[in-house]
């Protein structure tokens, strides 16, 4: 958890968007929620922070941040490649 907030910490801000939430099927990004109810998303160079009433979103250009969040989840849940970043089927 230490390494995702300092990455969380270094990402620049980036402009208020409505909704970070990807719509469709298939991959929609990833996220966290830990026990203080903050509540981690991550998709498509984006990375948000909701608390309560408020919302934070970031710029996660190189996908590092959604990269940690995947590689959180537990092992053989997530399709093969994945996490190394292949986002879209060959």
């Amino acid at each position: 958890m230490k390494k995702l907030l300092a990455l969380w910490e270094s990402l620049p801000l980036a402009p208020e968007q409505k909704d970070v939430h990807p719509a469709g099927l298939g991959y929609r990004g990833s996220f966290l929620t830990d026990n203080d109810k903050r509540e981690w998303i991550a998709f498509n160079g984006l990375a948000s922070l909701r608390t309560g009433a408020s919302m934070q979103i970031r710029k996660d250009v190189a996908r590092e941040f959604e990269k940690i969040l995947l590689s959180s989840a537990p092992k053989g849940l997530l399709p093969e490649g994945l996490i190394e970043g292949r986002w879209s089927p060959s």
